[in-house]
């Protein structure tokens, strides 16, 4: 009975603690990492990609994320796209293997970008179990979000006029999927040319 008690106890005292847990609060108990050597090009790819979601405050997660996955979509990213280089997708498997965080360098004014911590994440999302509970704690600690995002490093073609880049979003229990995202140089200026779904949950 005493057991059965305690255990009620410290479940309830931390869900407490991550339910008045503010988004500061997270920021200094989860400190992002050191980021990353990460080229200018890359963040104009990446802030072309944040924009078409159209979030007024989106939350990206600070480690890239790859799926490694990418090489059974290459009939999908060729077709209707006459220009696609088959060789990104080995670039892109090549680019992630070097663990990859973000600086909050992306241009997408009026958009407001945060990035999270992985131990944050896995803080929200390990503690019990619940997918659920996770969830609450999540939107608990990051109020008037959609969840969060993801992204691969990027790879180029030779002349870096073509990019591909794998996204992820996390919305809720089965709220979720990954894309791989190509896109062009058109007038200086990078345009997405096509969205191939990778996973959805």
């Amino acid at each position: 009975m005493r057991t059965a008690a305690l255990k009620s106890f410290v479940f309830i005292f931390f869900f407490g603690l991550l339910t008045s847990c503010s988004n500061d609060d997270a920021t200094e108990r989860f400190p992002l990492e050191q980021p990353s050597n990460i080229d200018a090009e890359d963040y104009d790819v990446y802030s072309v990609i944040i924009k078409s979601y159209n979030f007024s405050t989106i939350i990206i997660k600070q480690k890239a994320i790859f799926s490694n996955s990418s090489n059974d979509f290459i009939d999908e990213l060729s077709a209707g796209n006459p220009g696609f280089e088959p060789q990104m997708v080995t670039t892109l498997f090549y680019n992630n293997q070097i663990p990859l965080f973000f600086d909050n360098s992306f241009d997408v004014s009026p958009t407001n970008v945060e990035l999270i911590s992985e131990p944050e994440l896995n803080y929200i999302f390990g503690f019990d179990g619940d997918s659920n509970n996770d969830w609450i704690q999540f939107y608990n600690t990051h109020p008037n979000t959609n969840g969060y995002s993801s992204f691969s490093a990027v790879a180029y073609n030779s002349d870096k006029t073509k990019a591909l880049v794998e996204t992820g979003y996390f919305g809720a229990p089965l709220l979720g999927f990954g894309n791989l995202v190509y896109l062009e140089k058109v007038n200086g200026l990078w345009v997405i040319k096509k969205n191939v779904g990778t996973w959805i949950s």
